[in-house]
């Protein structure tokens, strides 16, 4: 489990030694673990951070923009967004289907993670059945 998140060992200890509450559900193990030391954001963090199963070494390296996403804009945002095409030191990404072409770029696995989220996020909130919204849903178009 340590190897799967930025928790320390003993919240790693703390959620495996609990794991006989989530018998009762989510709520309940919540209940087993959360403390003053380990408040219920970060053990919803470290969940989820469980449940994407990537390695520690994903979750501590410092955090740096590979890409430009778009997931909205409006008219005036139209020509921001050329002019950032141009110019822009990073790629813009408008379709989540022209991110493969960028399948070498070192910040292509937190991409993938981010595509990885929007499904988790579906199946957290009860959308059965629903994944790839990223390449199905173009940005939103405001106008």
């Amino acid at each position: 489990m340590y190897g799967l998140c930025n928790a320390d060992a003993g919240l790693c200890a703390r959620l495996y030694n609990a794991r006989g509450a989530l018998q009762d559900g989510w709520q309940a193990y919540l209940r087993a673990v959360v403390t003053k030391r380990y408040a219920a954001p970060v053990i919803h963090r470290v969940c989820l951070m469980l449940l994407f199963g990537l390695p520690r070494s994903f979750w501590t390296r410092e955090p740096r923009p590979g890409c430009l996403r778009v997931l909205a804009f409006n008219e005036r945002g139209r020509a921001l967004l050329k002019a950032m095409k141009q110019k822009a030191s990073a790629p813009v990404l408008t379709k989540a289907a022209d991110a493969a072409q960028y399948r070498d770029a070192d910040w292509y696995p937190e991409l993938l993670a981010d595509f990885r989220a929007t499904d988790l996020w579906c199946q957290l909130r009860g959308f059965t059945g629903v994944s790839g919204l990223d390449y199905t849903v173009s940005p939103y178009y405001g106008g």
